[in-house]
């Protein structure tokens, strides 16, 4: 199918937790699940907290985070999303990382030393007939370093993760439900022949399936860029609310196929992103419980002018992450909204989160409700549904919603995501959102 007839595309987006088995083993309970999404969200965002900081806060960068525990690294690997897809013309089908926040995509090549394992090999460029190594006078060879003529392939984490290979092309086929699948001929991608200290979130492992990353951020080098003519520098997708022990799959809509609609009864909102970022921040001002505004400063969800705080839309992380400002706030008002059942925190007790309460004997027949919320952006209101702020989890009800680094950033997560529509448009520096009913969409 050629380029010029493609109308949109898609993308299959899959949760780590149904294929990923090094860091969620088949017979994890929900806690333990849990307590692996929230130690793989935190490290994400220590680590996004530690790059935009670098140069101001050498005491924040050496500090762990007090909860974070094994397996878990500070990679900014360590997300939620994966995705599939059939690469050059051996079909490799690797699992890839799906990152927002970053615009090169890359993978692990056969014949690279210092490489972290992969579960079926990593990608033979020399097995494929489409791959083609990009020369030094390629646009896409930014820095123009070159060994005869090759464009040299160089990226370095903040936490030390760092790969060395070759910017090369190859045909890429997305199958996004399709059984034919949809192929693009001229990717371009990072092909790494040294890996040192990638992690993807946990122990490395033969059973790792992930081989490298899909970045989709609005840089020249991203796929969505790459593909401006088929996505219009737009993307969508719906997340379903989290089961488990295995959350749904989805799908990420490009282009024309980047749809998203309302009724009399679900308003499509939408609101401004902060232009000519690498994540995708926005202006958040406040949140409610129950419709009543917390008294939280918003100068804690400003993005600062060294890179710090700021509030992202983030799939990559489950639970929302808030400063502790303005999560210590949150969690007092979820405390008095319980005193009046009886409830009391849990204390002594090792949870995923850091509120949970059990149920009060003396509460009796009393009608107990659980608090909604709502977060207000510049712009616009997204509604949080009392599932969506609170799990049961082994007999205790937790706030799903954790504390970050001071320094942020706020992260708005998959779980305060779930069951509505996201539409990210570059070009026009917007995010709109509505309610929907989010089932393998």
């Amino acid at each position: 199918m050629s380029i010029t007839t493609i109308y949109g595309l898609r993308i299959e987006l899959v949760p780590r937790t149904s294929v990923d088995s090094v860091l969620f083993p088949k017979n994890l309970t929900i806690e333990e699940i849990h307590q692996r999404i929230v130690d793989l969200s935190r490290a994400r965002a220590f680590h996004l907290a530690s790059a935009s900081v670098a140069k101001s806060s050498q005491n924040t960068l050496n500090r762990e985070p007090e909860t974070l525990k094994p397996p878990i690294s500070s990679s900014p690997l360590a997300i939620l999303y994966l995705t599939k897809m059939s690469i050059g013309s051996s079909k490799f089908s690797p699992y890839l990382v799906v990152d927002t926040g970053v615009d090169d995509t890359w993978l692990q090549c056969e014949g690279c030393k210092s490489c972290f394992p992969v579960k079926g090999g990593s990608f033979s460029a020399q097995q494929s007939k489409s791959y083609h190594a990009s020369s030094c006078d390629d646009p896409l060879c930014f820095d123009k370093s070159c060994f005869r003529n090759v464009c040299s392939y160089n990226w370095m984490y903040r936490d030390g993760g760092l790969l060395k290979g070759v910017l090369g092309t190859d045909s890429f086929t997305f199958n996004g439900g399709n059984s034919t699948g949809i192929t693009f001929p001229t990717l371009a991608f990072g092909c790494a022949y040294e890996s040192q200290n990638i992690i993807f979130g946990g122990y490395i492992g033969s059973e790792n399936v992930i081989s490298g990353v899909f970045g989709l951020g609005a840089g020249q080098r991203s796929i969505l860029k790459q593909l401006e003519t088929v996505t219009d520098l737009r993307f969508s997708y719906c997340l379903p609310s989290w089961t488990f022990p295995n959350g749904s799959s989805t799908f990420l809509r490009f282009g024309p196929d980047a749809q998203i609609t309302g009724d009399d009864k679900r308003k499509v909102q939408t609101i401004s992103l902060i232009p000519n970022m690498s994540r995708y921040y926005v202006n958040v001002t406040g949140i409610s419980v129950d419709e009543k505004r917390l008294d939280i400063d918003p100068g804690l969800f400003k993005l600062k002018n060294d890179g710090s705080g700021g509030f992202a839309i983030d799939s990559g992380v489950g639970p929302t992450l808030l400063v502790p400002d303005a999560y210590s706030v949150l969690r007092a008002q979820m405390i008095r909204n319980f005193f009046r059942y009886a409830w009391h925190p849990i204390e002594g007790k090792e949870t995923p989160y850091d509120l949970c309460f059990k149920a009060a004997s003396s509460a009796g027949n009393i009608d107990v409700k659980i608090p909604s919320m709502t977060i207000h952006f510049q712009g616009g209101d997204l509604a949080v549904g009392s599932n969506s702020v609170f799990e049961s989890i082994d007999g205790l009800l937790c706030l799903i919603f954790q504390p970050t680094e001071q320094l942020g950033p706020n992260l708005l997560g998959a779980f305060q995501q779930a069951n509505n529509r996201f539409l990210f448009d570059v070009k026009k520096s917007t995010v709109s959102f509505v309610p929907e009913t989010c089932n393998e969409k």
